[in-house]
């Protein structure tokens, strides 16, 4: 069945383009349902710079974001929704323009696409 899905990057300074990848969101705009996983600590964006402070609000909007399974009228999770997060998200944190991809489920995406775009730890 046809996915699609977005990385969440956090980019402490958008003019040097440096950035890492702290979550991944997932689902089928068929069926409506969404995943979303995100790193566990936001020890590789602290590497990046950016206050500590700036990294836990980040880490802590993500993980509201992944947490929270109401549909909200301002929150319709679709594919336009998706590319939309790509086109606002402009600043700390950014979201990849939507791609497609073939999965059972939004939670079988991840589980392909995590290991090739999350890096855990702080360790280079």
């Amino acid at each position: 069945m046809r996915h699609v899905y977005s990385i969440a990057r956090y980019v402490p300074d958008t003019g040097s383009g440096e950035r890492v990848n702290l979550a991944v969101l997932a689902g089928s705009p068929a069926t409506g349902e969404w995943a979303m996983r995100v790193a566990r600590d936001g020890s590789r964006a602290r590497m990046l710079g950016g206050s500590d402070r700036t990294v836990e609000a980040v880490m802590d909007y993500l993980r509201r974001m992944a947490e929270d399974p109401v549909r909200r009228v301002d929150d319709p999770r679709s594919e336009d929704w998706l590319y939309d997060l790509a086109d606002r998200q402009l600043g700390v944190v950014q979201f990849s323009r939507p791609l497609p991809m073939d999965a059972e489920s939004a939670e079988a995406a991840l589980d392909v696409l995590w290991p090739s775009l999350i890096v855990e730890g702080a360790a280079v």
